[in-house]
């Protein structure tokens, strides 16, 4: 339980550090490909990130259920 809140709380501070740092464009005043790298790699391990509390989290509790619904399917 403590590992999910881990990966959770990393994956919410990226998210949160990427947003600053697009709204801010702190980067942008140094080096424009350095800021395209910065960005992808923050982007990309909030992803992997937030991936792994959600498969970790369906993995410990077999209570949770994930629901995908395609489209133009209606379940009932």
């Amino acid at each position: 339980m403590l590992r999910i809140l881990i990966s959770m709380g990393s994956s919410v501070f990226l998210q949160l550090l990427f947003l600053y740092i697009v709204i801010s464009g702190l980067l942008l005043d140094f080096n424009p490909w350095y800021a395209v790298i910065v960005y992808i790699s923050v982007a990309i391990l909030s992803l992997i990130l937030g991936i792994y509390s959600i498969v970790s989290s369906v993995r410990e509790s077999s209570n949770v259920t994930l629901l995908t619904i395609p489209i133009g399917v209606v379940t009932i």
